[in-house]
């Protein structure tokens, strides 16, 4: 439930940050998001290497450019970093208490 919620929030995001700095923006179901690994900080990844023909730019520039826009531009971001061309995203604790208060509404949890 609430990577499918992230994904509604952070796949336009990307796109549009796509956009926005180079011109090109990839299918928002071609963005894969996946757990950050436990070494790294964040909540989510996005592995960038499938959009370097998108962006002109190589892995780690590419997923610095996008950080900074996201971090900029989306409320739900709080910080991100970047490792090898992997966009490790840490969510605000805003979104996971909206998330919470969510599933408490709608008897989830």
């Amino acid at each position: 439930m609430f990577q499918d919620r992230l994904r509604a929030v952070l796949a336009p995001a990307v796109q549009t940050a796509f956009q926005t700095l180079f011109q090109a923006a990839p299918d928002a179901q071609s963005i894969g998001f996946q757990p950050t690994r436990p070494e790294f900080e964040g909540d989510v990844t996005i592995n960038v290497f499938p959009f370097l023909k998108l962006s002109g730019k190589g892995p780690e520039q590419t997923a610095q450019a996008i950080g900074e826009h996201l971090a900029k531009q989306v409320a739900e971001v709080e910080r991100f970093n970047v490792v090898k061309g992997f966009l490790n995203i840490v969510i605000g604790d805003a979104y996971w208490t909206g998330f919470l208060e969510d599933a408490v509404e709608k008897d989830i949890l």
